[in-house]
C-alpha cells in the first residue's frame, strides 16, 4: 500500500514540477515578447518618420532596431536554454529502512536525522505518505 502512496506521490511530484516550469516559461515570454515587439514597431514608425531626410529619425530608427535585434535575440536564447534545460523528473526514492526500528528514518533524505517521522514538519511526500 505505501508503494502505491509513494508511486501516487512521486507522479503528482512530477506533474507539479512540470507545470511550475511552463507557468514560469509562459509568464517570462509574457515579460520579454512585448518589448521586443514595440523595438521593432517603433523602429518602423521612426524609419517611416524619418522618410523626409529627417536625420534624427533614421538615428533613433536604426537605434530602436539595434535594440529589437538583441532583444529578439535574448528572446530565442531564453527560448532555446530553457526547452534544452527542462526539469527532470523526479526520481522514486528508496524508502526501506536501514534497521528494523520502526522509530528510525527511512533511508533518502532524512537518514542523517534523528526525528521520529510523526514529528517531521518537511512535508514532503515520503513523510506524508509514511505517517
Amino acid at each position: 500500500m505505501l508503494d502505491s502512496l509513494r508511486e501516487v506521490a512521486n507522479q503528482s511530484a512530477r506533474t507539479a514540477k512540470v507545470a511550475n516550469f511552463w507557468r514560469q516559461f509562459r509568464k517570462t515570454l509574457a515579460f520579454r515578447v512585448p518589448p521586443t515587439v514595440l523595438l521593432f514597431l517603433g523602429s518602423g514608425v521612426l524609419l517611416f518618420l524619418g522618410a523626409n531626410g529627417d536625420a534624427i529619425y533614421r538615428a533613433l530608427a536604426g537605434s530602436c532596431f539595434s535594440l529589437g535585434v538583441i532583444a529578439l535575440l535574448n528572446v530565442v536564447y531564453f527560448i532555446v536554454t530553457s526547452l534544452l534545460e527542462r526539469p527532470e523528473p523526479v526520481a522514486a526514492v528508496d524508502n526501506t529502512p536501514t534497521t528494523t526500528d520502526p522509530s528510525s528514518p527511512p533511508a533518502g533524505r532524512h537518514s542523517d536525522l534523528q526525528i521520529e517521522f510523526t514529528n517531521c514538519a518537511c512535508r514532503c511526500a515520503i513523510c506524508v505518505a509514511m505517517v
